[in-house]
């Protein structure tokens, strides 16, 4: 996967950011007016907000030194 977040001129004149998530395979892309990662993240799981923190997660994100926020 790749995703690239690059800033674009919207409707209306409005400023916002195209980002494209793809592969070998396939493009996707979408346009909003955030380039957040929370934004991102919302892209990636198009709708859907039954988020799985399981211990296999954590077990990552430990293996991964992610901050404890």
């Amino acid at each position: 996967m790749s995703p690239s977040m690059t800033p674009a001129r919207g409707h209306a004149g409005k400023n916002g950011f195209c980002t494209q998530i793809g592969n070998d395979w396939f493009t996707w892309f979408a346009t909003r007016t955030s380039k957040s990662r929370l934004n991102f993240l919302d892209l990636l799981r198009a709708g859907h907000t039954d988020y799985v923190l399981n211990e296999a997660a954590y077990g990552y994100m430990r293996a991964q030194a992610c901050p404890r926020r």
